[in-house]
């Protein structure tokens, strides 16, 4: 029975790929056509937000969102979340349909045949072990933020590979950023994906996803909090949600 539930999971795990890749191959002539100009990118993150509901509903995953607080439609953000999971990726766009996000992402994604050039665009690239690429994403944010996108921050920096740890220390760059800026700054957490597609490959089930925009943190309550009392708060606040 054991063996049936790995096959199962091995067989779901690939059609997840599987259509994450088939759908990104076949949308990306047309996100390239619009991504080049920050005028039409509106057009790229339709198609985009396309790939993120084909793969997030095609794979068998359902969201539940529960928000006290409702999103300005006409603000840029910046948006930090625990991140557990490459599906927190593909929530965050099906999560904003009008609040058009950029990430900030891995180097190496940029490597990636056909779509590296489109992450290249589309997100701000940061090689973790170089100081001067992490000083860069400083000004990078600053004009995607000029272009009207929100950005996402993982504050933890990257997954822990520790299972066990609900949630890992929050680097500085988010709230330093939102602060200096006068950015509101939007909290999320997500709940389930630890469990239900982490990066084992042998694991892993669909579900039914618990996502909690937590507060948004106003341009005022960011200008009169220190950076340390908003990444606190924030920290407080994602990691009582997650029990």
């Amino acid at each position: 029975m054991q063996i049936v539930y790995l096959v199962l999971i091995v067989l779901w795990k690939v059609w997840f790929y599987v259509l994450a890749i088939l759908f990104a191959l076949l949308l990306s002539p047309f996100v390239w056509l619009f991504v080049h100009k920050s005028s039409h990118y509106p057009i790229a993150y339709k198609i985009i937000r396309v790939w993120a509901y084909i793969v997030f509903y095609g794979s068998g995953f359902r969201y539940k969102l529960n928000s006290d607080d409702k999103l300005n439609n006409n603000y840029v953000y910046i948006i930090i979340s625990n991140h557990t999971s490459i599906v927190d990726i593909i929530l965050m766009y099906i999560l904003h349909p009008y609040n058009l996000i950029s990430f900030v992402g891995k180097e190496e994604l940029k490597k990636i045949p056909i779509l590296g050039s489109i992450f290249k665009r589309t997100c701000i690239m940061v090689d973790r072990n170089s100081m001067k690429s992490r000083g860069e994403v400083y000004k990078s944010t600053k004009k995607k933020l000029k272009e009207q996108r929100s950005v996402v921050i993982f504050p933890e920096g990257g997954v822990s590979d520790d299972e066990s740890l609900v949630l890992g220390e929050f680097k500085d760059g988010a709230f330093k950023i939102s602060k200096s800026e006068g950015i509101p700054m939007v909290v999320y957490s997500i709940k389930g994906l630890k469990k239900s597609f982490p990066f084992d490959f042998f694991k892993g089930y669909p579900a039914k996803i618990e996502v909690n925009r937590l507060h948004v943190f106003s341009k005022e309550e960011v200008d009169n909090k220190s950076v340390d009392e908003v990444k606190e708060s924030a920290f407080r606040m994602i990691y009582k949600s997650l029990f």
